[in-house]
């Protein structure tokens, strides 16, 4: 290996004690575990349908671990701690996930203890986020680790950590930020820190923000990347893998980007400003070309992760299996979270879906029948979406694959309203998850389309207990999207043709062209780095920053409410841009 440097990811205690022993520390460098964070987002109401499963009561606490259920977790020792804290927490509830070979004996043990009721071993599942979301405060015994993963992705998903000094947990984590550390790892001391986590609740919020901006930093995907490039040599100079500084001279080289695969669209829904040709007029409409991705790839090797979606459909590319293929080939990880309509698509495309593991597609399909369907998605297809989902599927496995993973994605009308709970048992049976989304009225100056009316329901079934943006903005004094500004840190938005957009809801105007001018060149230039100012209350408007006509950004101005490192560093999970 290049320098005799060696990989170790992660580096454990007894590796950093042997190096030390025989002099080896220069030889070796440490390359973390990166988390795909974006594999965590949070979908309205999941966790909320897991509380109502498992017959927790919503004001309940809930302990949890995610793992398998074997002797390094020690799950002995875990249920001991959980009576103690349930001794002092008579409605605290307690979640193991995952199979093993103890998981009997711990089910077991739960009975024997009076526990039963309150001690819920859920097996393996396909998707872990909404678990994770499910806990209060996530509870390790192990003996023995390598750098937890359960550790990550609970902070990722807003939960604190209680651990032993075990392994590299203690790196995984910060003591007293994000978690507390138990030394020694004794019943007494497990059950004293989970008291006292689940009788601090500012502090747990405070530990939510905290452990998600440390992963984001030092285990996101941009982090890997960076460690990654640096030991082989490939130096990207004064580049930055991520938002960690608001300074307009820092330079940003993110991992994870969007690129518009196609703002051209077949269907014709009425909120959409693709339907009314402001998209065409503003940015234009074409494709992404496979020429022009490749390129971009090619010449920046810290990319790793590209979002398709957004004005426009992504399956009437011409070039989007070579893309696809390509991309996988290159190890970038390719997804559809904006979503796609999927009425038109050739059979090899989704076999290509499956093949090159592209990760996520999010299908908008806004209604269970196909006359409510039609309604918002004009020249859509109900019975056409659901064949190419089943098509997908079988593909799926045939390659024995979980990729891509499937979300039905439901924006709530007054019209579609009575179809939810069909919609969600239909996505069940498709093993697609599902999420009922808010619409987005009036955003785009298209008038606010089909209204909800049982208000009760959409603040339930969405999980953002409100029924619209405009309650959301009253109830909270911000804007819904306002997390979306920052993109032009976190995953700047590329249009088709090259043009820097910064964001996903930008059409007004540009920031220069990665294709002509190289993507580096471009994500800082002069005007791109004054927008990051602008949005951060450092300078004022300019008239030639496309923001200047942007809703948010007035939002921002009127409220005097700038946005801040750690919304840039850390952005909450919100409500995904609904392709209209």
């Amino acid at each position: 290996m290049k320098n005799d440097h060696a990989l170790l990811s992660p580096l454990l205690q007894r590796g950093r004690a042997l190096l030390q022993a025989q002099r080896w520390q220069d030889r070796f460098q440490m390359v973390h575990n990166g988390v795909d964070v974006s594999d965590l987002d949070e979908l309205p109401g999941e966790s909320a349908a897991l509380r109502a499963r498992l017959g927790i009561p919503a004001p309940a606490t809930v302990v949890g671990l995610v793992a398998r259920v074997g002797e390094q977790k020690d799950p002995e020792l875990w249920m001991e701690v959980a009576a103690r804290v349930g001794a002092a927490h008579p409605d605290a509830h307690f979640v193991w996930v995952g199979d093993g070979p103890l998981r009997q004996p711990l089910e077991d043990d739960a009975r024997v203890r009076g526990l039963a009721s309150r001690v819920h071993c859920v097996g393996a599942v396909g998707r872990v986020a909404p678990w994770y979301r499910l806990m209060d405060v996530l509870l390790l015994t192990s003996r023995f680790e390598g750098l937890c993963n359960a550790v990550l992705e609970a902070q990722v998903c807003g939960v604190p950590v209680v651990c032993p000094p075990v392994g590299g947990v203690p790196e995984a984590f910060q003591d007293g930020a994000s978690g507390l550390l138990v030394d020694p790892p004794t019943v007494e001391h497990f059950a004293e820190r989970v008291l006292w986590v689940l009788d601090h609740p500012e502090w747990r919020a405070s530990a939510a923000q905290a452990g998600r901006a440390f992963v984001c930093q030092k285990f996101g995907l941009a982090a890997l990347a960076q460690a990654t490039l640096k030991l082989w040599g490939v130096s990207r100079g004064a580049g930055r893998p991520g938002p960690t500084n608001l300074d307009a001279a820092a330079t940003i080289t993110p991992a994870r980007i969007r690129l518009e695969a196609s703002t051209a669209c077949q269907l014709r829904c009425p909120s959409c400003p693709t339907t009314d040709g402001r998209i065409g007029k503003g940015i234009g409409t074409g494709f992404l070309r496979f020429e022009d991705f490749k390129r971009l790839i090619d010449d920046n090797p810290w990319l790793a992760d590209i979002e398709l979606s957004n004005w426009g459909e992504i399956f009437l590319n011409p070039d989007l299996r070579a893309i696809i293929e390509y991309a996988h080939r290159q190890g970038v990880a390719l997804r559809a979270n904006n979503g796609v309509n999927l009425n038109t698509v050739k059979e090899e495309v989704l076999e290509a879906l499956v093949k090159f593991k592209f990760r996520r597609l999010v299908c908008s399909i806004d209604g269970a029948s196909e006359a409510v369907y039609g309604v918002y998605r004009r020249r859509g297809s109900f019975a056409r979406v659901i064949e190419n989902v089943r098509t997908l599927n079988g593909f799926k496995a045939r390659y024995r694959s979980a990729l891509p993973r499937l979300v039905w994605q439901f924006v709530a009308f007054g019209h579609n309203q009575h179809e939810i709970a069909t919609a969600r048992r239909l996505a069940a049976e498709l093993h697609m998850d599902f999420c009922v989304m808010l619409s987005w009225g009036d955003m785009y100056d298209t008038g606010v389309f089909s209204p909800v009316t049982d208000r009760e329901l959409i603040a339930r079934e969405s999980g953002a207990g409100v029924a619209d943006r405009e309650e959301y903005r009253r109830t909270h004094g911000v804007e819904l999207a306002r997390s979306t500004c920052a993109q032009l840190w976190v995953s700047p938005q590329i249009n088709w043709d090259g043009r820097v957009l910064g964001c996903c809801v930008n059409y007004w105007g540009d920031f220069g062209n990665a294709f002509h001018d190289g993507l580096e060149a471009s994500l800082n230039s002069e005007r791109m780095s004054y927008a990051r100012q602008m949005l951060t209350g450092h300078n004022p408007a300019r008239a030639d920053i496309p923001c200047t006509r942007c809703k948010l950004y007035a939002a921002m101005q009127a409220e005097g409410r700038w946005l801040s490192a750690a919304e840039i560093e850390s952005p909450p999970p919100v409500q995904r841009r609904q392709v209209p």
